[in-house]
């Protein structure tokens, strides 16, 4: 009878069992920002408040109460607790509970892992447990090294490493500084990026003011290095651009002069009036498609023929591109009295010009003369020196734009009646030469009393080189190319050049220079 009984009561008993387990389901449990908090130092220091909300699908029983506490694991039992949250008892079925950094990192310990935050509902048939995860990682990154500093005109420049590895969350770097001998809290500059820079630049120092300098790496969320016990020592100077140090040396040329440069525009202007509408007279076939103007010298194979050069009644325009080395003479100048101030500061390297050209030719019958307009490219980086002619930390940078006003002769009978896939070549021109000077800080440089390194001046170009005719390596390519692209011949030339660009007797950088070039022309 009494195991009748009890076995009545189990039977009675499962279907309220069943009844508890379903209404002591967590219907939400989610964090009121969206997103996973993911917690850094900074969030432990300032012990950060995350605020998540909770309900229960049913209402629970007034016996029952809700634990919210952090655990170490997502199983949530009481051996992995590290910290109470909050208490309900008896249980609300819905709430908003806030849950703060201390809770989570106690005592701001180092901790890169993933920790939980867990929901208990107990006094009914059924415990139930829910848990939310936070992103921990209070570890800071291993500190660099300063290996070099050098101080310039209002700042600094450091250069840092690592003595192993360097953090595998590395984000980017930070150099903090302060007066030297002070206690004063660090200043620092924006995190620099990417993680792989290894140098920097502060600016905005006062000269003649030592500062102490060091460098904290930044991780992934933020955690910064420890500083060091004490900072690399270094005191900004005045340091002098190159615009500064040429004046100094007695240099001649004027910032912003024109150099009758409203004559030099016009010039300009009447070489396009001369060029375009000669243009609108001519009737193109078809405008060269210009993604394929290298083609020819890219495809043709060096296979034996004779070929001789498109000799259409249609030509008369050549678009070239070229590269040469270019180094001016300033240092030649009789102001400087034999100091060599482009030297100083830029040494013996020799620059690259590059160059566009568009010609069109106004004459053609025992060769062909054209005039066209051109234009080019280059600069000199170097150091700028402090005062007493040290090299600094600063850069200064020579910048050269040369706008060129040309006539040519090409002799180009051998190519178009001969078939020898030469044509030589003269050229003379008038330049105007763009030229400006930026100082360390990427600015235009001035002098003190506020002369702007910036100008233009004119100078003569004329030369002679000798151009190869493409079409002679492949014949049957150069006629397919000519009738797809409406390119009539293509060309590889070389040129031997005087640029007397010294200002025509106005006070003037000397640019001048004996110098060369190679290039690609093509003729439509």
């Amino acid at each position: 009878m009494c195991r009748l009984i009890s076995c009545s009561l189990l039977v009675l008993s499962l279907p309220f069992a069943a009844a508890a387990q379903e209404a002591t389901r967590v219907a939400r449990l989610e964090w009121v920002e969206g997103a996973t908090p993911e917690l850094a130092l900074s969030d432990c220091e300032a012990d950060s408040a995350h605020a998540f909300t909770w309900s229960l699908d049913n209402e629970p029983s007034s016996s029952q109460r809700v634990d919210v506490y952090v655990s170490e694991a997502s199983t949530c039992t009481y051996d992995t607790r590290l910290a109470d949250v909050e208490v309900y008892d008896p249980a609300q079925a819905t709430a908003t509970t806030t849950v703060r950094a201390s809770q989570v990192v106690p005592g701001c310990d180092a901790v890169d892992a993933t920790r939980y935050v867990c929901l208990r509902l107990s006094g009914g048939m059924v415990e139930v447990t829910a848990s939310l995860e936070v992103v921990v990682d209070t570890v800071r990154p291993s500190a660099p090294q300063v290996d070099r500093i050098e101080a310039g005109d209002s700042l600094v420049r450091v250069e840092w490493s690592y003595p192993g590895e360097a953090p595998a969350d590395l984000f980017g770097h930070r150099i903090r500084y302060r007066i030297a001998g002070s206690m004063d809290e660090p200043s620092e500059g924006p995190t620099l990026t990417p993680a792989s820079l290894r140098s920097g630049t502060l600016t905005g120092l006062e000269n003649g003011v030592t500062y102490e300098v060091w460098v904290v790496a930044v991780d992934d969320v933020g955690n910064v290095s420890l500083d060091p016990a004490s900072g690399v020592l270094a005191t900004p100077a005045p340091t002098r651009d190159f615009w500064e140090y040429y004046k100094s040396k007695g240099g001649q040329a004027t910032g912003c002069q024109s150099g009758g440069g409203d004559a030099g525009w016009l010039a300009l202007f009447g070489a396009l009036a001369l060029l375009l509408p000669a243009a609108r007279r001519r009737r193109l076939r078809r405008w060269p498609r210009w993604p394929l103007l290298l083609l020819p010298g890219l495809l043709l194979a060096p296979v034996p023929a004779r070929a001789q050069a498109t000799a259409s009644s249609e030509r008369g325009w050549f678009f070239e591109v070229d590269l040469g080395p270019y180094r001016p003479e300033v240092d030649s100048e009789p102001s400087l009295s034999g100091e060599t101030p482009y030297r100083d500061i830029f040494g013996d390297d020799v620059e690259l010009m590059f160059r566009l050209r568009l010609e069109r030719a106004v004459w053609q019958a025992v060769g062909q003369v054209d005039v066209g307009l051109g234009v080019g490219f280059s600069q000199a980086v170097g150091k700028a020196r402090f005062n007493d002619g040290r090299p600094a930390p600063d850069t200064t940078v020579f910048n050269w734009l040369p706008i060129e006003v040309t006539a040519s002769y090409r002799f180009d009978t051998m190519a178009h009646r001969w078939g020898i896939p030469f044509v030589p070549f003269v050229r003379v021109g008038l330049d105007y030469t763009v030229w400006w000077i930026l100082d360390g800080t990427g600015a235009v440089a001035a002098t003190d009393d506020g002369e702007l390194a910036q100008g233009g001046q004119f100078g003569l170009r004329y030369g002679a080189g000798l151009m190869f005719l493409l079409d002679f390596l492949d014949p049957r390519l150069a006629t397919d190319f000519q009738r797809s692209s409406g390119v009539d011949n293509s060309y590889l030339y070389f040129e031997f050049m005087r640029l007397q660009l010294d200002g025509l007797g106005s006070p003037a950088f000397d640019l001048s220079d004996t110098t060369w070039s190679a290039g690609l022309a093509i003729e439509f």
